[in-house]
């Protein structure tokens, strides 16, 4: 049998994430694989039902539940799971599926994961794109925003979330990235790490409402576009660069005119001069203040998942 481990991150969503593991435990009925549940309680303030995992499942061996100490959001919450993965399971052949737990990630799409993960020989992490996505216009158009900001600041793709299958590899170097702490995804592609994409529809929410707002996608999107502030960095100092280029052009065309025809128009020359002046100015004083603030961040200390995760885990409850 082979060992899968399934990384589920919850807030206050134990009514859904109790749907989901039934619905997981089905969806893996008739495979033979040893299933370990592990569900992340980001910090929930509403207490999980006692009843909201069964104690016997057909295919799920065991529930873990790994209580934070505090709220740390859904990126951190992965990060503090991959860690008490990395920690429990190390130096065992183990696949891992990290899915959230409101039933838009669906079960039966964590099979089809899962296979072109162990097709693959697990050499790459499998993630799972959307074709069909069930939020509002304003919310997909937010979402186009993102992904063409992010290709455009980071030279980099970024078609999918989340959900995903990866191996024990996987795992072992996003546990030691810096970059993991701050946006999975992101890190992954960061790392360098081997990954494809798997095409599939996003499901309903068994319950409750999303809390995901326009606010949050932001938020999202800025923590995975942080991920390459030293290539965000680099490229704003080019562009500065272009426009410092242009800019003293214009400046020297226009001084040009002033001096050299008669053609300026009393106090133009000398109007126009002064603001392409001001605007040379903030050009090199922007493209220095990134440039010290990449070299800046290339110093400072790292943050590592391996070493920070355990100060925020108060518990692990295992149910089953």
């Amino acid at each position: 049998m082979k060992k899968l481990i399934v990384l589920m991150p919850v807030y206050n969503d134990w009514a859904a994430a109790s749907v989901l593991a039934r619905e997981l435990d089905s969806a893996f009925l008739l495979r033979q694989d040893e299933i370990k549940l592990v569900v992340i309680d980001d910090g929930s303030d509403e207490p999980m039902p006692e009843t909201a995992f069964p104690r016997h499942f057909e295919r799920i061996r065991t529930v873990e539940v790994v209580r934070l100490k505090r709220n740390l959001g859904h990126q951190r919450a992965i990060a503090v799971g991959l860690v008490h993965i990395h920690t429990q399971a190390k130096g065992s052949d183990y696949s891992v599926i990290v899915m959230d737990s409101d039933g838009e990630d669906q079960p039966v799409e964590a099979v089809r994961l899962l296979d072109e993960l162990r097709r693959g020989d697990s050499r790459q992490v499998v993630f799972a794109s959307r074709t069909h996505r069930c939020e509002g216009v304003l919310f997909k158009l937010a979402y186009f925003a993102y992904r063409s900001a992010f290709r455009l600041l980071t030279g980099q793709k970024i078609r999918f979330g989340n959900f995903s299958a990866l191996s024990a590899r996987h795992v072992d170097v996003l546990v030691v990235c810096s970059e993991t702490w701050v946006n999975y995804p992101a890190a992954v592609i960061k790392a360098r790490i081997p990954h494809t994409a798997v095409e599939t529809s996003k499901g309903h929410r068994y319950a409750g409402k999303s809390r995901m707002s326009l606010a949050g996608l932001f938020l999202h999107g800025f923590s995975a576009m942080s991920v390459y502030n030293d290539v965000i960095g680099v490229r704003v100092v080019y562009f500065v660069l272009v426009m410092l280029a242009v800019l003293s052009a214009g400046l020297m065309t226009t001084v040009g005119i002033r001096l050299a025809t008669n053609a300026a128009i009393p106090g133009w020359a000398t109007y126009t001069a002064g603001v392409l002046a001001i605007m040379v100015l903030q050009s090199v004083t922007m493209g220095f203040s990134f440039l010290f603030t990449v070299l800046g961040n290339r110093m400072a200390a790292t943050v590592l998942p391996l070493r920070e995760a355990p100060v925020f885990i108060d518990r692990v409850d295992i149910l089953s």
